[in-house]
């Protein structure tokens, strides 16, 4: 984990997306950005098994894993959400600059977050049919 997550916050400083004056702030958005990376593989494993067993596999194997490391990491969608935001509001309020690769990698976090929502979403709709 610590190889991706200096991978991540290296290449985000040398691309001038994030200043090393905001080191930790940067450290804990390059780790968020890892997890929902890692969460985005889980959750593209599940639903390729939803698409073959559905509501079969919503429970169990790496869905079952899927929503447990979920509910471990956010608790809930809005705890998800309600993290994500604490993170980026600075960047997003002018509290620290951004501008360029920083604006992008705040729009993928955007998108990471809506596809690990999605795919909880998915495996909850699957379980209620």
């Amino acid at each position: 984990m610590k190889r991706c997550l200096w991978a991540g916050l290296t290449a985000a400083v040398m691309s001038g997306a994030f200043s090393p004056a905001h080191a930790l702030d940067d450290m804990l958005l390059a780790a968020q950005i890892d997890t929902l990376k890692r969460m985005t593989a889980l959750g593209s494993r599940c639903s390729d098994r939803l698409d073959i067993d559905g509501k079969a596999a919503a429970t169990g194997g790496v869905c079952g894993e899927y929503a447990e490391k979920f509910h471990a990491l956010w608790q809930s969608r809005s705890g998800l959400d309600a993290q994500i935001n604490d993170l980026v509001a600075p960047y997003r309020n002018g509290g620290k600059a951004c501008d360029g690769p920083c604006a992008d990698v705040l729009v993928r976090i955007d998108q990471l977050k809506t596809t690990v929502i999605y795919y909880l979403d998915y495996i909850d709709f699957l379980k209620d049919m």
